[in-house]
Formats: structure tokens, C-alpha cells, sequence
């Protein structure tokens, strides 16, 4: 149970309260499927390539949402806000797939990996967590809308 009294922990470990001067993390609720970015709220599709899809196109077209900030492409939280691992899938062959247990968005919703990776009629947004390669080994995944903007932020050696 977690603790109403400072220091405030849960499961045994810290907790933190913190503060953000943007409005990012309040755009998407995942849990009741809304983008509350809009008056009034719009109601998204349960599924999540329509969310992923939802998100991306803020991302991409919505000049209220600060790209350097990284936002999550489920959440719109900033990195390290919600951080995101992959790992490599069983065999020789294994692609990248999601670590659940290890990331961290408060609005995780599941999705198979290569699917989404592939932009399809169904699925037409191909934004996924993707592992940078300029980062070292065992840093948190980039959605791949971010990675132009990561890149110029944290790998200016980079041309």
C-alpha cells in the first residue's frame, strides 16, 4: 500500500512527486481512450494502432506539442517521463520486442512489435520504440518520430 506520509514510498521503495510546466502528459489517457487535447475531449478508438496512429499525428503536425521534449508515442509524456526498453526476441532471427516489464509509460497499452513496425491499411502509423544506435547498450528505446530530434539533441557529434 502506498504511504499518504513523507518520505512517500510504495512497494517498499521511493517514490517522487514531481511537476511538469507542460501540458503533454495530460493529452492522452489511454485508460479511458481520450485525447483530451481537444474541448471537447475526443473519444479514440480502443485499439492501439488508432492510438499509436492519434499520437504520431500530434507528434508530427501539432505545433503545441515540444518535440525536444521526446514525448512518448502512447502518452505524449516526455522522456525520461516514460521510458521504454527493448530486447531481442528468441532465435536467430528474433527481432526487437517491447521489455513490458522494464518500461515504464503510465499508459502502456500492449502491441505486437513488428506488426506495428510495418505500416499497413490497418495499422497505418509504423511509430515504434527503436534502439539508438549512438546510445550505449542498455539505454532506453527512441519512438522513431523522435529520433531526428534525439539525435540532434544528445549525439551532436553525429553528422
Amino acid at each position: 500500500m502506498p504511504s499518504v506520509h513523507f518520505p512517500y514510498c510504495h512497494l517498499g521503495k521511493a517514490c517522487f512527486v514531481c511537476e511538469h510546466d507542460g501540458k503533454e502528459c495530460e493529452v492522452i489517457d489511454a485508460a479511458v481512450r481520450m485525447c483530451t487535447h481537444y474541448q471537447p475531449c475526443i473519444h479514440l478508438d480502443k485499439s492501439t494502432p488508432c492510438v499509436l496512429k492519434h499520437v504520431g499525428a500530434h507528434i508530427m503536425f501539432d505545433n503545441s506539442i515540444d518535440n525536444d521534449l521526446e514525448p512518448c508515442s502512447l502518452c505524449l509524456c516526455p522522456a525520461p517521463v516514460c521510458s521504454w526498453y527493448l530486447h531481442k526476441g528468441k532465435g536467430s532471427n528474433g527481432g526487437y520486442q517491447v521489455n513490458w516489464k522494464k518500461s515504464t509509460c503510465a499508459n502502456k497499452l500492449k502491441f505486437n512489435y513488428n506488426v506495428a513496425a510495418a505500416a499497413s491499411e490497418m495499422s497505418p502509423c509504423s511509430n515504434v520504440p527503436i534502439q539508438c544506435k549512438y546510445c550505449p547498450d542498455g539505454a532506453p528505446a527512441v519512438w522513431k518520430y523522435n529520433m531526428i530530434v534525439h539525435i540532434q539533441n544528445h549525439h551532436r557529434h553525429v553528422s
